[in-house]
Formats: C-alpha cells, sequence, structure tokens
C-alpha cells in the first residue's frame, strides 16, 4: 500500500473499495510492488507542498508528500484528510501549492505525478 495517510473512516472506505474493485494482471503485476493499484488509466488529484516536488536528480526522482483532493458534490476541489508521498519523475521542479494528476506506476506500485497545473 502506498504511503498514505490520515484518512477520515469514509474516506479510507471509499479508496478501500475503489482499489478492491481494480486489478492488475499477475503477467504485468510485480509481485513486490504495492497491493494498492488502481487500475488502468485511474488517477486521483493532489496538490504539492508549498516547498513543492523536487525535480529528480540522474536517476532519482523527486519525492514530496503531497495533500489528496477530490472533486466534491458541489464540483469544487476539496481537500481530503490524507496525504501520499508522490515521485517526479521531470528534469523540472513542480511548484509548490499546484494542483497534480498523479497515478500509481504499474510496475512498482509508486505514485508519479503525471500532470502539474501551469497555470
Amino acid at each position: 500500500m502506498p504511503n498514505v495517510f490520515g484518512f477520515r473512516e469514509g474516506e479510507a472506505r471509499r479508496i478501500l473499495r475503489a482499489a478492491n474493485s481494480h486489478s492488475l494482471s499477475p503477467s504485468n503485476r510485480n509481485p513486490e510492488a504495492s497491493e494498492f493499484p488502481l487500475g488502468d488509466r485511474e488517477c486521483w488529484i493532489a496538490k504539492s507542498p508549498s516547498g513543492g516536488v523536487p525535480a529528480r536528480s540522474g536517476d532519482t526522482p523527486g519525492l514530496a508528500s503531497c495533500i489528496l483532493y477530490e472533486i466534491d458534490d458541489n464540483g469544487e476541489l476539496a481537500a481530503t484528510s490524507g496525504s501520499i508521498d508522490v515521485y517526479n519523475i521531470a528534469s523540472s521542479s513542480v511548484a509548490g501549492d499546484t494542483y497534480l494528476v498523479i497515478e500509481t506506476e504499474q510496475m512498482s506500485g509508486k505514485t508519479i505525478c503525471i500532470v502539474e497545473d501551469c497555470g
């Protein structure tokens, strides 16, 4: 399971339900990988910490703990009570307090930044 912290009980149940409804086939799943696959084409919304997410240095991705967000019933971005470690594989850093689209990389089970809000 990725490093997910501080969820309220209802949020944790929703996430576990979502995780349990998706799986990777054994042929493309690393046995050392996370037990929290999100399936193909699923993503999360997160917000980077005020210090941002560092750029990749050589073959070492940057890493920071980001707050998870959801789109609430009013159609607005709302912070959850959880955070998750997010890797940045880009050669430039992610700005602080920036919305991100994140996904689980399916070979290692690590969560990576896919898209950064540049506006």
